[in-house]
């Protein structure tokens, strides 16, 4: 493997402790995870933010990307409370040494949001998700796609809490946003799509929702390999299809293929992929 290759000749050429050989563990990490092992990953990502502690001191800006990172680590494995432990770690740390509306705050932030809508706390999410959302909106513009992703963010707390058209107010806003910046048939294009389709499919408007969550589908079907939010979005035509009376054949072909994408995602995508075997077990196989 070539990062191991690489990480071997900075281990002889500078020492096991040095920071460079912290951004190879790193750099190793990410080929771990997205290979699907994530405790190799995790323990590569640890031994990094342990060099780099020791070697650059526990407020460098390197420390406070090595917590957000191994945060958001924790938090794909469903270890929220020590997520959200390393994210105020790198929160505490960038707002000391960082200017007050960088980006990389808005990022962290983000972060716990997104953490603390997992653990349910949804008033909390739409606070942190609307400080992310100010500090991206001063440092990027209004018009930035990073500034759509939190849009859609603040936009799933509000769902979270029943204020449906005031998510459905930002999720156009992000929309506008995403097509103008990533064009029409972008993945980041349609992972709104899928957001504002359930909406409308879980606030009441089955119909609408199929119509949305149809052209995210047709946009994802454009991409190779699974694209972010690609699952979500043909789990959630497939209820479509069931709720208006659709093609019921189509609707299974949609929930299986959102299956194999969840078991694709593993540790990932439990919840999703136990979700769609319920409903493939409720509504049968094809007639």
């Amino acid at each position: 493997m070539v990062h191991e290759r690489a990480l071997a000749i900075q281990r002889k050429a500078l020492g096991d402790d040095h920071p460079d050989v912290a951004l190879g563990l790193i750099n190793l990490g990410i080929v771990h995870l997205d290979t699907g092992d994530f405790a190799q990953g995790k323990l590569l990502f640890e031994r990094a933010l342990s060099i780099q502690e020791q070697a650059l001191g526990p407020k460098h800006p390197l420390v406070a990307f090595s917590l957000n990172n191994l945060g958001g680590l924790n938090a794909q494995t469903g270890d929220c409370a020590k997520a959200q432990a390393l994210f105020e770690r790198s929160l505490a740390i960038r707002e000391e040494v960082l200017a007050p509306d960088h980006p990389l705050i808005g990022g962290t932030l983000s972060n716990m949001g997104t953490c603390a809508m997992d653990t349910g706390d949804h008033a909390r999410a739409r606070e942190l998700y609307e400080r992310a959302l100010a500090i991206e909106e001063k440092a990027l513009g209004p018009d930035h796609p990073e500034v759509a992703v939190s849009l859609a963010n603040l936009a799933l707390a509000h769902v979270a809490a029943g204020a449906f058209p005031e998510a459905e107010a930002l999720l156009h806003r992000a929309l506008t946003i995403q097509e103008a910046a990533l064009g029409p048939d972008h993945s980041a294009t349609a992972f709104i799509l899928k957001v504002l389709g359930t909406l409308h499919l879980e606030g009441g408007d089955p119909v609408e929702g199929l119509r949305v969550l149809e052209r995210s589908v047709a946009i994802y079907d454009h991409h190779e390999g699974l694209q972010d939010g690609e699952s979500d979005a043909r789990f959630a035509l497939a209820k479509a299809l069931i709720r208006t009376d659709g093609d019921r054949a189509r609707a299974l072909a949609e929930a299986r293929r959102a299956a194999a994408g969840y078991g694709e995602a593993g540790e990932d995508d439990v919840k999703g992929l136990a979700a769609v075997e319920a409903f493939l077990e409720e509504h049968g196989s094809d007639p």
